[in-house]
């Protein structure tokens, strides 16, 4: 499967790991990739990338004296997954206009 499509971030996959953090909750970068159906890898690359834009936040917590990420979708991260939602929605009846 490919992530990145000429150097930049495929739409599909950050509507895919935001709408895990949206639907969730805060959540442990496995436990988002395994939401997002996503490699672990890759997801880490997505998530740096989204902190970067401020989409999401990460926090440090300590559990049973660990040290976990724990990645949140922001504001911001909610109004693009929004936008993303609507242009899906958008494509999707321009397709079935096509199909009549």
């Amino acid at each position: 499967m490919i992530h990145r499509i000429n150097g930049s971030y495929n739409e599909k996959l950050i509507k895919r790991i935001l709408s895990s953090m949206r639907e969730h909750g805060p959540l442990r970068k496995l436990k988002l990739s395994q939401y997002s159906k996503m490699n672990y890898q890759s997801c880490i690359q997505y998530i740096s990338f989204m902190n970067r834009l401020q989409w999401v936040n990460i926090t440090t917590v300590t559990v049973k004296n660990r040290k976990h990420d724990v990645i949140n979708i922001t504001e911001k991260g909610r109004n693009v997954q929004d936008l993303l939602e609507r242009q899906d929605h958008s494509d999707s009846l321009k397709n079935q206009e096509e199909l009549i």
